[in-house]
């Protein structure tokens, strides 16, 4: 017994951490192309808009592995909450292959993080997978929506329209009595 034991912890030991890893050479390695381009933005991430306003927010993916990639979820996260997910069916391993996933957003007043995340759920095996800490497939972005609402009160606006709603009828129902004006 004690034999056995023995000969399984040198087995053990004795094996090669490069023989225990996937073989690099016929895995897919999806990563971004460049950053997160936010159309309508500024280099500082700035975007002259008001809140209500639709940016539409541009990534691209390639595939430097050796394999290609299938069904890739590509993720939209804006301040930590789901937005959006945008599937790839098929990256090339080809670097030429560049994939462009665009998404859309209604902004909101303030400062928002923008994630994007390519296969949140790691469905992908690729090489750098095997090392802790090395993730390549999240970029993150801050976006600042600056300026206001066309209508600044809105209270007070349903106030006016509600008033010249009153005034436009009165007036009608006047001149189908054909009444004199006072």
């Amino acid at each position: 017994m004690t034999i056995i034991f023995a000969t399984i912890m040198i087995m053990i030991l004795s094996l090669d951490p490069v023989d225990a890893q996937v073989d690099d050479e016929k895995l897919p390695d999806i990563r971004f192309e460049g950053g997160i381009e936010i159309v309508g933005s500024t280099s500082g991430g700035s975007f002259d808009g008001t809140p209500g306003d639709v940016l539409t927010i541009i990534v691209k993916v390639v595939n430097d592995g050796s394999a290609p990639a299938e069904n890739v979820d590509v993720r939209l996260l804006v301040d930590g909450v789901k937005k959006k997910v945008s599937t790839l069916r098929t990256i090339k391993n080809d670097t030429d292959d560049v994939k462009t996933v665009i998404f859309s957003w209604v902004a909101e007043a303030g400062t928002h993080n923008l994630t994007i995340e390519i296969d949140p759920e790691n469905s992908v095996i690729e090489p750098n997978d095997q090392f802790a800490g090395v993730n390549d497939n999240v970029l993150s972005r801050n976006v600042t929506i600056e300026g206001t609402s066309i209508i600044p009160f809105p209270g007070i606006t349903w106030i006016f329209v509600s008033l010249i709603s009153v005034l436009a009828f009165s007036i009608w129902k006047r001149n189908k009595m054909n009444l004199p004006p006072r």
